[in-house]
């Protein structure tokens, strides 16, 4: 994959020109244009900054993430019909089970494999993050144009179906870019919108111009989409250490960080850094400018 050498911030004019060499530019009326143009802007402004529940303000996405990794079903079951309703008890110690046979990839090797996939992961684990990380990665691709949508915004489902409806009218597939399209938050919506969206997919599907990757929280049913699942592994100790180094080098913080995940955990608390969490916080405790958070299961997160 070549990549223009370019900060992820010029990225826009690059981003659209790759867009009018795909639709051609007989589609690309100044209308869909403008209204591509600010699909993209968005995401960039998305993209840019991590903002940790506990932080006093958000951080460049650069000097916060840590790379994910992602556990990988190698079964010869991981695609089905449409993802499976884990509904009871018996269902989710399946899905427990799946984890336990599954392995750790990084990155690289999950985008080795050019196939459609479902990014399941907890509220907080980082699926926001994770394809932020992906746009950023092929922003700057020759070959590749990453379209980032957060289904959470007001317009996504319809910007979706337009979005592929464009594509639908593509004449001919002998362009140099593919389209890797990125959907975030199909838990977040409405079961007649999630219809939409799983429609809109299948479209995408058939018309070969690319793959995608749809993130949704875990134990949420994905209709009708035949694809691979894959999950958000946790972090590693080492990767506890490089985020919290990162979150008190960024507010300038004294402290050593494998001091504090090493005392911490040596006083039976479960360290979980993550990138965002929204839920099952129930009060901070100050850490020199960072917050440590208290959940109800007795872990702290060091957000």
């Amino acid at each position: 994959m070549g990549d223009l050498n370019v900060s992820f911030g010029d990225c826009l004019p690059y981003l659209e020109q790759r867009f009018l060499e795909i639709i051609g530019k007989d589609l690309a009326s100044r209308e869909a244009s403008a209204w591509f143009n600010s699909l993209l802007k968005t995401a960039l402004v998305q993209a840019t900054n991590v903002y940790c529940v506990g932080m006093h303000y958000p951080l460049p996405f650069e000097t916060i993430y840590q790379p994910t990794r992602l556990l990988v079903d190698g079964s010869a079951g991981t695609s089905r019909g449409e993802s499976f309703y884990h509904e009871d008890e018996v269902s989710r110690s399946i899905v427990q089970g799946k984890k336990l046979e599954a392995r750790s990839v990084g990155v690289d090797d999950f985008l080795a494999n050019r196939s459609d996939a479902i990014i399941y992961a907890g509220p907080g684990w980082g699926k926001t993050t994770f394809l932020h990380h992906i746009f950023r990665r092929h922003a700057s691709s020759t070959s590749v144009l990453p379209i980032l949508i957060t289904l959470r915004r007001p317009s996504a489902v319809e910007d979706l179906e337009r979005l592929v409806e464009t594509a639908s009218k593509i004449q001919s597939k002998q362009h140099k870019s593919r389209m890797l399209l990125l959907v975030d938050g199909y838990d977040e919506l409405s079961l007649k919108d999630r219809r939409r969206v799983s429609e809109a997919l299948l479209r995408y599907q058939a018309l070969g111009l690319g793959n995608f990757f749809l993130s949704c929280r875990e134990y949420y049913q994905v209709l009708q989409l035949a694809v691979r699942e894959v999950r958000i592994d946790g972090f590693t100790r080492d990767d506890k250490y490089r985020f919290v180094r990162a979150f008190l080098s960024a507010y300038e913080s004294p402290l050593d960080a494998k001091e504090v995940v090493d005392d911490l955990e040596g006083r039976g608390f479960a360290v979980e850094c993550t990138p965002k969490v929204r839920h099952g916080i129930e009060g901070p405790a100050t850490l020199n400018g960072g917050e440590l958070c208290w959940c109800p299961d007795n872990s702290i997160l060091v957000n």
